[in-house]
Parts: structure tokens; C-alpha cells; sequence
């Protein structure tokens, strides 16, 4: 078949593809047959090899178990080494931890006296803002408790007037307000 079908120059895919669009497909596979059939023939003693190749890794894995036995035996002693090295190692990073969790301390008690003395700034702070509030409380109350209460049916100027009536007669009887007094802010609660 080879010699007569093959190797014959007008047996080719194209040349017979041309000719008909059917056979020529029917070319490429019965070449790949061919060619199949004589990879088989040369398979046949690679298998034959492989099973030979099979028997003596059988032998080199029996070896290779006697070998893995001693670098157990070795590895089991290695072990025991890392194992009291690592105790070692352990116990200084304890000694380590230890001290970076003391130094830690110290830096947080540090930043605690700090925010402290900084707090008891802020604490002052408002204590005399309270002081201050205090002091203008009833003058404050006064003045927005009447202009909410006399003061909504009149119309803007109206409003003021009467607001700096109420603050003149705040004043003749020295009782303290805010001068600043924001009337649209107040929140009735």
C-alpha cells in the first residue's frame, strides 16, 4: 500500500481533493492509518523496554527505602535539635516580648499624662465658659423668654425696638446679658 499508494506523487491530499471534494478527505485518513499502524510497530519494543526499565525501579525503590530509613533515623535526631533550639529561641522571644509590652506601657501611660494635663486645660476651659454662662443666665432667659412669648404678631422692626427696650431696662436694673444674644438660634426644649 505504502509503495504503490503512498509514495505515488499524485497521491496527495490536493491533487486528489481537486478532483473530488468527497475522497479527498478520505486521503488524509487513510495516510493517518498508515502512519498510526507503522507508530504502532515501533511502540511494540519501546513497551518491551518500559517494562524492563519498570523491574529495575522496583530494585532502585527498594534501595531508595533503605536509604529514606537512615535519613529518618538522621531527621528524627535532627529534629530533636530544632525542637531544644526552638525552646531556646522561644523563651528569648518571651524575654523580648516582654520588655516590648513594658515599654509599651510606658509610652501609653506617657500619652495618658499628656492627654490628662490637656483635658484638665480643656476642663478649665469650660468650667469658666459655665461661669460666664451663669452669670448671664437670667438676663439671657429673660430676654428670650419675652420676645417669644410678646413678640411674634409684630413685624421685624417692631421686634427690635421692644428687644432693645427690654435690654435698656436689663441694663437700669445691672442685671448681666449677652450683648450678642442670637434670638432666631434659640431652641425651645
Amino acid at each position: 500500500m505504502k509503495t504503490k499508494y503512498i509514495n505515488n506523487p499524485d497521491y496527495s491530499y490536493d491533487k486528489v481533493n481537486r478532483a473530488s471534494v468527497a475522497c479527498g478527505p478520505l486521503v488524509k485518513w487513510a495516510t493517518a492509518q498508515l502512519t498510526y499502524a507503522d507508530m504502532l510497530s515501533k511502540v511494540e519494543p519501546l513497551r518491551n523496554e518500559l517494562k524492563n526499565l519498570e523491574k529495575e525501579a522496583e530494585k532502585k525503590v527498594a534501595d531508595m527505602q533503605q536509604t529514606n530509613d537512615l535519613i529518618a533515623t538522621l531527621e528524627t535526631s535532627i529534629a530533636q535539635y530544632k525542637t531544644e533550639y526552638a525552646d531556646l529561641i522561644s523563651a528569648a522571644q518571651a524575654i523580648k516580648t516582654d520588655l516590648s509590652h513594658v515599654e509599651s506601657k510606658v509610652e501609653r501611660s506617657i500619652a495618658l499624662i499628656k492627654n490628662l494635663s490637656l483635658e484638665k486645660i480643656r476642663w478649665e476651659l469650660t468650667s469658666e465658659s459655665y461661669q460666664t454662662q451663669l452669670l448671664t443666665l437670667i438676663g439671657d432667659g429673660f430676654l428670650i423668654s419675652t420676645f417669644l412669648a410678646y413678640t411674634g404678631y409684630f413685624d421685624q422692626m417692631t421686634r427690635q425696638i421692644l428687644f432693645q427696650q427690654w435690654q435698656n431696662h436689663l441694663d437700669k436694673a445691672k442685671i448681666p446679658y449677652k450683648h450678642d444674644l442670637a434670638r432666631v438660634e434659640v431652641r425651645i426644649i
